[in-house]
């Protein structure tokens, strides 16, 4: 290949990169750009979900950690009351 057919084929390959490039860069904004729109409301519902789910285990837990609390009260209170039977007893 010669010179002057380089230098014709780059012309075209570069002409025809600044037509196709913005047509490909519109066409794939207005075909894809619902999907995307989709995918983050999906994935925002999905966190809102996750979100209060986390808020419902927090509140159980706090919940299991009160049971936890009066559990070991009542557990003091009868080995208090055992202690002063023994010492009643003794």
């Amino acid at each position: 290949m010669e010179f002057w057919q380089l230098k014709d084929l780059l012309v075209i390959l570069l002409s025809a990169a600044v037509v196709l490039i913005p047509i490909v860069g519109l066409t794939a904004r207005f075909t894809l750009g619902p999907l995307i729109d989709k995918f983050a409301k999906g994935r925002s519902a999905q966190i809102d979900s996750v979100a209060g789910e986390l808020g419902a285990l927090r509140f159980e837990v706090d919940g299991l950690r009160e049971d936890i609390r009066e559990l070991e009260t009542q557990i003091r209170r009868l080995q208090d009351t055992s202690k002063f039977d023994r010492q009643l007893k003794g």
